[in-house]
């Protein structure tokens, strides 16, 4: 019999993987990057220079002529 501790997990790993296959892995990193770059600006605390790479990237790509 399974404990309560082990339903949740295996309940919180079937969410995680319902989630995963309807959005892709590139946009579950976006949402990741944007929300801890809001956090980061919010609370003032600088990003960590490779994620502050990446949002740099990220913001070069936007400009960059199509």
């Amino acid at each position: 019999m399974l404990s309560d501790a082990q339903k949740k997990k295996i309940h919180d790993v079937a969410i995680g993987h319902n989630v995963n296959s309807k959005l892709s892995i590139e946009d579950q990193i976006a949402a990741i990057r944007k929300q801890v770059a809001a956090i980061s600006k919010v609370l003032k605390v600088p990003l960590e220079p490779d994620f502050k790479s990446l949002e740099d990237l990220v913001a070069a790509e936007k400009v960059r002529p199509k």
